[in-house]
């Protein structure tokens, strides 16, 4: 499931398009979806395949749309296309060319300069200037409910809180010096009591737990992913960044990740429900409101670690 959507768009007066970019900006902020909309400005009597910004925004990014008035002066469509499928060997993202002139006869002129087959057409969308945004809707809702299937958002979600307890792991040691000194033991008691509880299942790992220092007791959640679980080591990075000096409002955000808010259920049990039930199981949550709720806390919490980790 998208977090994220990548377009490109080429007019030789983008001012032009300005109602149309609003339209497309605010239904994928309905969608709790980032929108990065690169605008390329043709320049009259030159090639836009020999463009740097154009080419770099191609190659730069993996596109999800492209849109380009075809009927700029001097730069040909058909040319677009072809740079596109063949030299990009790009088969497979939309292109909507739009027009001033009937869209049929748009078409008719791309089909008659096919001489590859399908794979150079494929993908190709037309219409009226005066209906960019309701095309270009019409096609993103139809890759959105594909989109947003139960499969589809079960595997963001692993592949993203995998991340983010990739990150924790990190963390675990980015902050451990940020812990005042006076809460580090009651800090290291809390992290004792959470693996007490698993000391069945790591009786030998924990056999001298209670003489275990504070840096210790960090160090164990940090070096052994595999016998600790990601909400052992998340409550426990919580409650240093709580009693830290400058991090503190991060753990107020990590808090979140386990705990339901005024917005709705954690983002953790989401993807325990996704994870380990039945489709058949999961129909009843998976809701409109909760896919946009999927994406506004996944971005919400992904932002949280990074930021504390100082990744750009």
């Amino acid at each position: 499931m998208k977090l994220k959507y990548n377009i490109v768009w080429i007019d030789d007066q983008i001012s032009l398009v300005r109602g149309d970019r609003r339209t497309i900006s605010t239904f994928f902020r309905s969608k709790e979806i980032e929108l990065d909309l690169v605008s390329i400005e043709a320049n009259a009597g030159s090639s836009l395949v020999d463009n740097e910004a154009f080419i770099k925004a191609l190659e730069s990014q993996e596109l999800d749309f492209i849109l380009i008035d075809f009927n700029m002066p001097d730069l040909n469509g058909s040319d677009v296309i072809e740079y596109i499928r063949k030299t990009l060997h790009d088969y497979h993202t939309p292109i909507l060319f739009y027009t001033g002139d009937d869209p049929l006869d748009l078409a008719n002129e791309i089909n008659s300069k096919n001489t590859d087959g399908v794979e150079f057409i494929d993908g190709i969308f037309y219409c009226h200037r005066d209906n960019i945004s309701d095309k270009f809707l019409k096609i993103v809702k139809s890759q959105l409910r594909n989109d947003e299937r139960i499969n589809s958002v079960r595997g963001m979600l692993m592949d993203r809180i995998g991340y983010v307890d990739h990150c924790i792991l990190r963390a675990l040691e980015h902050c451990k010096e940020d812990v005042l000194s006076g809460s580090r033991e009651r800090v290291s008691n809390q992290i004792k009591a959470r693996l007490r509880r698993k000391k069945t299942t790591l009786e030998d790992a924990l056999e001298n737990i209670d003489n275990w220092s504070y840096e210790e007791v960090v160090d164990f959640l940090k070096d052994n992913p595999r016998i600790t679980d990601c909400h052992t080591r998340a409550e426990s990075l919580r409650e240093m960044l709580r009693t830290s000096q400058d991090f503190k409002h991060h753990g107020n955000i990590l808090s979140d990740f386990y705990n339901r808010t005024e917005r709705g259920d954690s983002l953790n049990n989401l993807r325990n429900i996704y994870a380990h039930e039945p489709c058949e199981a999961i129909e009843a949550v998976h809701t409109e409101e909760n896919i946009k709720l999927i994406r506004m806390e996944t971005k919400r919490h992904i932002s949280n670690i990074e930021t504390l980790l100082g990744i750009e």
